[in-house]
């Protein structure tokens, strides 16, 4: 019954990769097990339940912080998407309380920054880089809609007006606008516009 139902998971996933592979192909760049490696070993010394292994919880926290999760959103969403499943090979999906002890464990041993440089280094050897923290904007610039002058000299660019000839009308609510669309980018820690 479990290898029927792994074939029927896997034909899923084949059709939903098709389509979207984006999030395997990321899973293919990174080394896993190097990740891992310089992570100590949380098995307990005396009897007990067997903690999930580093390279699952890893992907976990790689999901979550990719897809902007909270715990209780990425417990649900392992338990819901095919390619977050297959991400975690379908292995055991932890709860929310586990991946938020998991993740306190990391900060506790000082290894939270550790791991995220280490990853980080992962992607640069494959020329990847990762932004976040970006703000984007958008602001109208009023224009002069102008006056036309009296007759039909003229119509489009060509008329005689003073209205600025580049400038376009848009509507903002029930509110009528003349001018420009400005576009701005912005650095969410140093409140920098990196773009306009």
């Amino acid at each position: 019954m479990n290898t029927l139902l792994n074939f029927a998971l896997h034909e899923k996933f084949k059709e939903i990769s098709k389509r979207k592979p984006g999030l395997q192909n990321v899973h293919d760049l990174i080394d896993w097990t190097t990740l891992t490696a310089s992570l100590p070993d949380r098995t307990p010394t005396n009897a007990g339940r067997h903690p999930i292994p580093h390279i699952i919880m890893i992907k976990v926290l790689c999901l979550q912080a990719w897809h902007n999760l909270s715990d209780e959103e990425m417990e649900y969403q392992l338990h819901d998407r095919f390619s977050f499943q297959k991400f975690l090979n379908y292995s055991h999906i932890p709860d929310a309380r586990t991946i938020w002890s998991y993740r306190e464990w990391l900060q506790e041993e000082d290894l939270l920054d550790s791991f995220w440089a280490t990853l980080q280094s992962e992607f640069s050897k494959n020329n990847i880089q990762l932004k976040e923290g970006k703000i984007q904007d958008a602001t109208f610039v009023h224009a002069d809609p102008g006056k036309a002058h009296s007759g039909m000299d003229g119509r489009g660019r060509e008329a005689k007006t003073s209205r600025q000839k580049d400038a376009t009308w848009t509507k903002k609510g029930n509110k009528s606008i003349f001018g420009y669309k400005a576009h701005f980018k912005m650095d969410t820690k140093t409140k920098l516009i990196t773009q306009v």
